[in-house]
């Protein structure tokens, strides 16, 4: 969803903001003396390759795609092994399968993805390791076409096709009508019309590729989870799910205040809840395929400033503590003032890339990825603070690592981690930045602490501080 929207999207998509707050984080209590007490197992683990990138389709033929000529293969390096998904709104709205680039596009299409786009991409993902999930037009409906498409993929990516998705936010296809110049009869905008024609896709394109996988439904509301049932989508690997805690439809801007507000919090664990009922009733991993901070263009500066590497930090690891087995972080690479992790600043050279400032969230989420959640407690009398949030993991090497985000403007002090009698504090890992309002100067940084005693310990306002631990 995070693309295409106009103020029409005020009457769909929550939370509504609208209103203009200062930029800066908000103050609150003296943050010192508290003791963090890290116990037990939880059953949710930070997978490998929780960390992924979404792609839109119109992307698919552009110069940072190609490992041989862009710095994209180090970035990528720099997030683990995830996963590529190319698809997203344009997906379905103006993107059409191409098998000969000689051949006009169709009359509703403004570009194309060719079988040398998907080489592209299948060179990018044997040079990375990185797996890819391809999505498929549905709106413009052309069962033949999709199977055409992912044959191409097939052999193109061997293994690294992950999966396959047919269509993008199908809830939403009543209102992407609006944006259609030439109308399409016969948009399925009820779920029983949409399930029909997925399963025509499914059919079709498993006729000519055995054994392929699918994920769906790839929804962006909640409106048809109640008619989800057992056989719907049959042989499914993922439940997929699309998620922005803010919006800036209409003009609005949404603060760094808003987005790092309980309220965006709040408002993702509900929404997982909701998707895990969806993904458990099937019997399926909870995958949030398009995933960012600020829909409807995300034109608000907090979007694309610190304010957004603080907010990835918390979401990402709140996403994987209640059970979200992957992530994709939604990418507009062109603009970089928007919520992109990457993005090429100089079109004179459209193959280099350069991060923005939730890339480094992202990357520190992605240092963790292996670890296994264990619970936190703190003293009911000094409770962390608002707008403090911790987890704390059990990494593969057998170390704890405690992270602190601190998205306020008053230094969490004098903390005491307590894990066993022993533990020893090893290493500490920053994420700071100039103010929370910066758009650069975001470095994260490993140091060797002074003292291997995990008290007396410092999380700098506005920052994101990991406490390892060795048992």
């Amino acid at each position: 969803m995070g693309l295409v929207c106009t103020a029409v999207c005020l009457t769909i998509v929550l939370p509504l903001v609208t209103v203009v707050q200062p930029a800066g984080a908000t103050t609150h209590r003296d943050a010192t003396g508290i003791t963090v007490r890290i116990t037990s197992h939880t059953r949710f683990s930070l997978s490998k390759g929780f960390v992924g990138l979404t792609f839109e389709a119109t992307t698919a033929g552009e110069p940072y795609l190609d490992p041989s000529q862009s710095n994209l293969p180090s970035y990528l390096a720099d997030l683990g092994q995830g996963d590529l998904r190319f698809g997203g709104q344009s997906s379905d709205l103006n993107v059409a399968w191409q098998p000969d680039p000689t051949q006009p596009l169709p009359a509703w299409a403004s570009s194309g993805i060719t079988p040398g786009d998907l080489t592209t991409i299948a060179n990018l993902a044997h040079a990375t390791g990185w797996s890819v999930d391809l999505g498929v037009n549905l709106l413009h409906y052309d069962p033949a076409a999709a199977a055409d498409e992912v044959g191409v993929a097939r052999s193109a990516l061997g293994s690294s096709l992950h999966d396959v998705e047919i269509g993008n936010e199908p809830d939403l296809y009543f209102y992407f009508e609006s944006f259609l110049t030439i109308p399409v009869v016969g948009i399925p905008t009820t779920y029983p019309a949409y399930l029909t024609n997925w399963d025509a896709y499914e059919a079709a394109i498993s006729a000519a590729n055995p054994g392929v996988k699918f994920a769906g439904d790839d929804f962006y509301l909640t409106d048809w989870m109640p008619q989800l049932t057992k056989e719907s989508e049959k042989g499914l690997s993922e439940f997929t799910q699309h998620f922005y805690p803010q919006a800036d439809c209409g003009g609005g801007v949404v603060s760094p205040e808003q987005l790092l507000s309980d309220g965006s919090f709040d408002t993702e664990d509900s929404e997982i809840a909701i998707a895990q009922g969806g993904a458990k009733h099937r019997n399926l991993p909870l995958v949030f395929d398009e995933f960012n901070s600020i829909s409807c263009g995300s034109s608000s500066p907090a979007a694309y400033e610190f304010a957004s590497s603080l907010w990835a930090v918390h979401a990402l690891l709140d996403a994987a503590a209640h059970g979200v087995s992957s992530v994709n972080m939604q990418m507009d690479p062109d603009n970089c003032n928007s919520y992109t992790p990457l993005c090429v600043p100089d079109l004179s050279a459209p193959a280099t890339m350069q991060a923005t400032p939730i890339f480094s969230g992202m990357q520190l989420v992605g240092s963790l990825e292996g670890g296994k959640f264990l619970r936190t407690g703190v003293s009911p009398t000094d409770p962390l603070p608002d707008g403090v949030s911790d987890y704390a993991l059990r990494l593969p090497d057998g170390n704890t690592a405690v992270v602190v985000d601190n998205t306020t403007d008053v230094p969490v002090s004098d903390l005491s981690l307590e894990l066993g009698r022993g533990a020893q504090l090893v290493s500490t890992q920053l994420l700071t930045a100039p103010s929370i309002d910066a758009t650069g100067g975001v470095t994260l940084t490993t140091s060797t602490p002074t003292s291997s005693a995990p008290t007396g310990l410092t999380v700098p306002a506005t920052s994101v501080e990991v406490f390892t631990l060795a048992p």
